[in-house]
């Protein structure tokens, strides 16, 4: 249904593919990337789970017609979906989305046929990139406390390996909770309630801060962190 779409809407350029770290989202990523290099597309797959923002991120800042990530975002664990990122990075919705659910019905309502992968695939590293687009938008100011310190749940999401090691590479302190990868997001759902963040919580008020890390800025890139 993208591929039509793209077609129909005379949209070039490759389509960036990314996904989260669950179980499925590798598969359905390269899946993915499959079927659109059948119908002529030619696509760029991360090489490794990354955060939806580092695609949106991509696909603004480059020549590609649209960004597709497989994600089911705050979901638990056992939900999957699927972003769609336009050439200016904004979400698909609305009028666009049905159509291409319309075009993705038809699409289901034939036989089914194998074609040839005429489209290029190359795979990168969106989330390298996206580290470096985040430490140039922190700013620190010296001379208003020192080094800030951050405490940071990325909730087994994958966020972790971004947000943090960007703020570190700023000289940011960070004390980090949840951040290695886990399909299962330790048997939780990986949405930040308040409830799912009184750990979080307890750690900022027992550290003794009084006020937010103050000297430390966010630059314009609107990093969606």
């Amino acid at each position: 249904g993208i591929a039509t779409r793209l077609r129909v809407r005379r949209v070039g350029g490759a389509v960036l593919v990314g996904f989260d770290g669950r179980s499925a989202s590798e598969h359905l990523a390269r899946l993915a990337a499959s079927v659109l290099r059948e119908r002529g597309i030619d696509v760029v797959l991360d090489v490794g789970r990354s955060p939806t923002p580092a695609l949106a991120g991509a696909v603004a800042k480059s020549r590609a017609a649209a960004a597709l990530v497989l994600t089911a975002s705050h979901n638990p664990a056992e939900y999957h979906g699927l972003k769609l990122f336009g050439n200016r990075g904004e979400a698909v919705g609305g009028d666009e989305a049905r159509r291409i659910e319309e075009a993705t019905a038809r699409a289901l309502a034939k036989t089914p046929r194998k074609a040839p992968e005429s489209g290029r695939l190359r795979r990168t590293d969106f989330t390298a990139r996206y580290v470096k687009r985040l430490a140039r938008a922190v700013h620190i100011d010296p001379g208003r406390g020192g080094k800030p310190r951050v405490f940071y749940d990325a909730l087994h999401g994958a966020g972790a390996g971004a947000l943090d090691v960007a703020l570190r590479e700023r000289g940011v302190r960070i004390t980090g909770l949840r951040l290695h990868s886990d399909s299962a997001f330790g048997g939780d759902v990986p949405d930040p309630s308040p409830g799912r963040l009184r750990e979080l919580s307890r750690r900022v008020r027992a550290s003794g801060s009084s006020t937010s890390a103050s000297n430390l800025r966010g630059g314009s890139a609107r990093s969606h962190a």
